[in-house]
């Protein structure tokens, strides 16, 4: 018996969420607040929007201080990508400028993805904590490299195809690190209910 694919939480529009990191006092990119909160759910198994909300910003902000439609946009992300990790027939999605934009606009989002996810991944403290295992320790030492990528391209079809390849790269990196992640967090659960 074939399953129906479970439907997914949409994402928010980019330049919309872009918005309402300012009016929050965020200076920062969509792309990267996503990569961060995507590393805070990998190292943890779920999300503490307070936490989130503490790494994004160095202006004190509280959940229930937030105006509705900051508070929408927000849990929109949120849910979108718990959705994604939690489907595991799900095909990852980079939250990225759209594809009209310059490619230079998006490389430098791309960049600062890779380096929120290694932020959210290091804030946790579980980063360190990870399996001695080569592949992981690689695909970590990738994501950084790609978080300095060039972003002065050219607008050519050549340019574009490398893009769009580092982009799946990392799609299948994230999936498989999260895979990690979940394996280790069980590891470390039975190692403590053993202890008491």
């Amino acid at each position: 018996m074939s399953t129906q694919p479970q439907e997914h939480a949409a994402f928010p529009d980019y330049e919309e969420f872009a918005e309402n990191l300012l009016t929050l006092g965020v200076y920062d990119a969509p792309s990267h607040t996503h990569g961060l909160l995507c590393g805070l759910i990998m190292s943890t198994g779920g999300i503490e929007t307070q936490e989130w909300l503490k790494a994004l910003s160095p202006v004190k902000l509280a959940w229930n201080e937030l105006t509705e439609e900051q508070r929408e946009l927000l849990t929109q992300l949120i849910e979108a990508t718990l959705d994604e990790f939690r489907d595991p027939e799900s095909k990852f999605t980079l939250f990225l400028p759209d594809d009209d934009e310059l490619l230079e606009d998006r490389v430098r989002a791309f960049g600062l993805w890779c380096e929120g996810i290694i932020n959210g991944l290091t804030l946790s403290g579980n980063y360190v904590k990870l399996p001695d295992s080569p592949q992981v320790l690689e695909m970590l030492d990738d994501l950084k490299q790609m978080s300095e990528v060039d972003d002065s391209v050219d607008e050519e079809e050549e340019q574009e195809k490398a893009f769009f390849e580092l982009q799946e790269y990392v799609k299948v990196a994230v999936l498989l690190l999260q895979q990690e992640f979940a394996s280790y967090r069980g590891t470390v659960k039975q190692t403590d209910g053993a202890l008491h």
